[in-house]
């Protein structure tokens, strides 16, 4: 099955994951002042990505998506997708959408 991704999507999708994932990571789930565990592997790499993702600036006018999809396209490209698995789509609502392989 080919998994098919739309950027803008995927990148909500991820962004809303990673935030929560870090708004976990932050809080520990512990009380306060408690010590936290060491973050298993799988939890930094989504506090990286995140770490990462927000550090673009992505704001109209920033010129900088294309920056971060090219960061998330390539951190699929690390987990073993295939580029016919990823697809990126327009990401600037400006323009008539537009969609195709990377």
């Amino acid at each position: 099955m080919t998994k098919a991704i739309n950027a803008r999507r995927f990148g909500l999708r991820t962004a809303t994951a990673l935030a929560l994932a870090a708004g976990v990571l932050a809080s520990g789930g512990t009380a306060h002042g408690a010590e936290r565990a060491p973050l298993t592997a799988d939890q930094q790499q989504a506090f990286d990505i995140y770490r990462d993702i927000i550090a673009i600036r992505t704001a109209r006018g920033q010129a900088k998506t294309p920056e971060m999809v090219a960061y998330l396209v390539a951190r699929l490209k690390q987990a073993g997708f295939a580029d016919a698995d990823i697809m990126v789509s327009d990401y600037d609502s400006d323009r008539p959408p537009l969609s195709g392989p990377c």
